[in-house]
């Protein structure tokens, strides 16, 4: 009787490939889309989905407030191509000038979250536009930011960092705001979100296994001899009868030797 083999675990894949996403196939707002989470502290609340979209009709949204304030939005984690390379977003942001803004960060494999341009990706359209101020306490303080009155949506078009080649990655956008001045109808706003360089699908399939080839019991049977008669004349004849029971497959060979 075979041992049986047991059935191979499965690994699941640490994401799945999202290339794109423009926040109204399938999103009801303000629901972020399935796998998109968003954390704030402060005031400011979490992101959602609304208005005004650069695709109507949604757009991922956050506002403005005067006091210190952190809000983010993170993708699913990301599985990256082994080659790398660049994405493209639309942002729309009207912020504080110089005081409050968005900036874009990664995580690789699990790691910390760093700026983009840190862990070591580049701008190559629609980069930052300035830089926020250390006096009001702003969570983002001391870095370059996409701050002030943006005008609009613009495309902005990121190179990866090679570090992320290959690997898992979150991309997440993050809104800070300091302890002074509210801007009226103020926020940042992310929309059509292309191209990511992501490897291919997430669920994970198991390698099968091969089921082992049953090896056959033995057939069970069993032979009998009768007592020989004997014919005493010049042929020297014996007479044995033979008998199989039990399993009466196949052929079986009975040899006899004689001897004077």
């Amino acid at each position: 009787t075979p041992t049986p083999t047991p059935t191979p675990s499965v690994t699941p894949t640490p994401g799945a490939c999202v290339s794109s996403q423009n926040f109204d196939t399938g999103v009801t707002a303000p629901a972020l889309p399935a796998g998109w989470t968003s954390t704030a502290t402060g005031a400011l609340g979490p992101w959602v989905t609304g208005t005004p979209a650069d695709t109507a009709p949604n757009a991922a949204v956050n506002g403005s407030v005067a006091t210190v304030s952190n809000s983010t939005i993170d993708t699913p984690s990301i599985p990256i191509a082994a080659g790398g390379g660049s994405f493209s977003f639309r942002i729309d942001f009207n912020t504080e000038n110089g005081f409050d803004g968005a900036v874009l960060e990664i995580s690789i494999n699990g790691g910390a979250f760093a700026d983009i341009v840190t862990a070591g990706g580049s701008f190559v359209t629609g980069g930052y536009t300035g830089t926020i101020s250390t006096a009001f306490s702003s969570p983002i303080a001391g870095r370059m930011a996409w701050e002030g009155p943006g005008g609009g949506y613009i495309t902005s078009t990121v190179n990866l960092p090679p570090a992320a080649n290959g690997q898992n990655i979150v991309l997440r956008w993050r809104n800070a705001t300091d302890s002074s001045v509210l801007v009226a109808g103020g926020g940042v706003r992310v929309d059509t979100i292309t191209g990511i360089p992501c490897a291919g699908g997430g669920g994970a399939t198991p390698t099968p296994t091969p089921s082992p080839s049953p090896t056959p019991s033995p057939a069970s049977f069993s032979i009998t001899f009768t007592q020989p008669t004997y014919t005493e004349d010049e042929s020297q004849t014996a007479v044995i009868g033979v008998t199989r029971s039990g399993d009466l497959s196949g052929t079986n060979t009975v040899n006899f030797m004689t001897s004077n």
